[in-house]
């Protein structure tokens, strides 16, 4: 079985990292061994839009979508300072047919340590480019089979795509990715037309767009990190 029929089934877990929670059906779910840092499987076996697993039935599509009718077309994936994220994150979920995404806002546990962990306050009055930063150092330097990154908008949109599917269909699952919390949160994606401007995602009934400043701080702007595996 190759990687991607494997992770269907069962999702890789990184070094470092041990299983916590759930299944491939109801959600996967995992956690640091230094901190407890919680990650979510999101599957994503397909990376074109609208792909199927076998030419009939839908699968778990991978990509950028509006959820209120906002237009995307004004805005791009990511700067052209990710080009190396963004290549590996999709080697990955081609890989592996999915990804990690942090389960919870990224805290601080001290002066130069962050985690994804329940009952923390979230990490906020952050620019894009510190969350930037700190979301590329989020994985051990010295672990050269995992790298870390601040959320692109195709991995975020899956991530909530995969959200209302849960809840749609088993109504025993709760927001496991805590996308309620009343915090907007940073993401990779930007303007097309102004590259000082950045997105931010909200979720007043839905997850919705927002353009504002790069260097923009707020109380109650925070992000998440996803995983790529690399090949």
């Amino acid at each position: 079985m190759d990687a991607l029929s494997n992770a269907r089934y069962k999702p890789p877990i990184p070094f470092g990292f041990h299983y916590i929670w759930g299944n491939c059906e109801l959600g996967y779910m995992i956690e640091r061994d230094v901190d407890g840092s919680q990650f979510f499987w999101v599957p994503a076996n397909s990376l074109e839009k609208n792909g199927t697993i076998d030419g009939t039935r839908f699968n778990h599509s991978f990509g950028r979508r509006s959820f209120d009718d906002t237009p995307i077309s004004n805005l791009m994936e990511s700067a052209s300072l990710s080009f190396e994220q963004a290549t590996r994150m999709r080697n990955s979920v081609e890989r592996y047919g999915g990804f990690y995404i942090s389960r919870f806002l990224i805290s601080k546990a001290s002066v130069a340590s962050y985690r994804s962990v329940p009952g923390s306050y979230p990490v906020t009055n952050v620019s894009f480019y510190d969350a930037y930063v700190i979301s590329q150092e989020f994985v051990d330097f010295y672990n050269h089979h995992l790298s870390s990154h601040l959320v692109f908008p195709s991995e975020y949109d899956s991530m909530v795509q995969w959200q209302i599917k849960l809840v749609s269909e088993h109504k025993c699952i709760k927001n496991v990715l805590a996308l309620d919390s009343g915090f907007t949160e940073w993401t990779q994606e930007q303007s097309i037309c102004n590259p000082n401007l950045a997105v931010v995602r909200e979720h007043a009934g839905i997850s919705s767009r927002r353009l504002i400043r790069k260097t923009h701080r707020s109380k109650l702007l925070g992000f998440r990190v996803a995983l790529s595996i690399d090949v």
